[in-house]
């Protein structure tokens, strides 16, 4: 399927359904030119991981050993690609269907059957432009008759140079292994953000961090003087952790907005709320947003 674009005054977006639902442009228009706000995604581009923007569901990050136990149920997932664990769930690895479409709107669907996820799930993408800015939503539906544990976030990807610079409130920061997994699940894992913590402090182009944040306020701006603005990213309440992953070999870096803890899926049931987990019944949903716009 073709790319579908979207325009609003000066915004424009650009979705390639069958590429796992993914963005792989968000740009404003500035001097008779497109300026990106997002890194920008060559037409040739075959993997998801290169792209602007995709959905993570139903679950973010990595789970050790690729399982996990949920109700007496052993869950086993294969690795991905090079990856030694299942990474960010699988809709993103997932062609979506155009539910509907407009100038301005699309909303992307697909459907999960189940196999190694014994759970079916529908999930729904809808991308909105308005004069001020982009809000990407997404929603997991339980469409099974069992309960299902469920997480979800976003993966966004912007432009970094050496004058880029992060800016988020955040409370704790989770001491992670090599393997991006938490050295410790319990709250105990949680470092507290001082003063000379703070994510403005930090050095991002190339820097290869790879860190999860607790306590995240919902509200990130992103400083780009060498292409002339800043950017603000904000998310759903429920949305209360950060990661921000800039690879050692390329300009760009993410900050993903995502509902719970990396690897939380192997906590006691009792303790996957207090780790963003939620549990769905059959027919109930979890959703989120995130919007950008241009910060004055």
């Amino acid at each position: 399927m073709a790319e579908i674009a979207l325009h609003c005054g000066k915004w424009r977006a650009i979705v390639r359904p069958e590429l796992g639902g993914a963005l792989t442009h968000c740009e404003i228009e500035r001097n008779g030119g497109w300026l990106p706000l997002l890194r920008s995604t060559s037409t040739e581009a075959g993997d998801v991981l290169e792209t602007a923007c995709f959905p993570v569901a139903p679950f973010f990050g990595r789970l050790r050993g690729g399982r996990f136990v949920f109700r007496g149920r052993e869950v086993v997932l294969p690795p991905i690609g090079p990856h030694p664990t299942p990474l960010h769930g699988f809709v993103w690895r997932t062609p979506w269907q155009v539910d509907t479409s407009t100038d301005a709107a699309l909303t992307l669907a697909c459907a999960h059957h189940a196999d190694a996820w014994p759970w079916p799930f529908t999930a729904t993408q809808t991308f909105e432009l308005d004069d001020d800015g982009l809000t990407i939503s997404l929603v997991v539906r339980n469409s099974g008759h069992e309960a299902m544990p469920c997480g979800i976030g976003l993966h966004p990807c912007f432009p970094c140079d050496a004058a880029t610079r992060l800016f988020a409130d955040v409370e704790a920061e989770v001491a992670l292994d090599s393997g991006v997994l938490p050295i410790d699940p319990a709250p105990t894992g949680r470092v507290a953000i001082t003063e000379d913590m703070q994510l403005d402090r930090r050095t991002l182009h190339r820097s290869g961090m790879d860190c999860s944040f607790d306590g995240w306020v919902g509200t990130a701006v992103i400083e780009q003087p060498s292409l002339g603005y800043r950017l603000r990213l904000t998310a759903s309440p429920a949305i209360s952790r950060l990661h921000v992953y800039a690879p050692s070999d390329d300009d760009c870096f993410c900050v993903e907005p995502v509902g719970h803890a990396i690897d939380a899926f192997n906590l006691d049931e009792a303790d996957l709320a207090m780790a963003g987990v939620q549990v769905l019944a059959p027919g109930e949903s979890q959703q989120m947003q995130m919007r950008l716009s241009l910060d004055p």
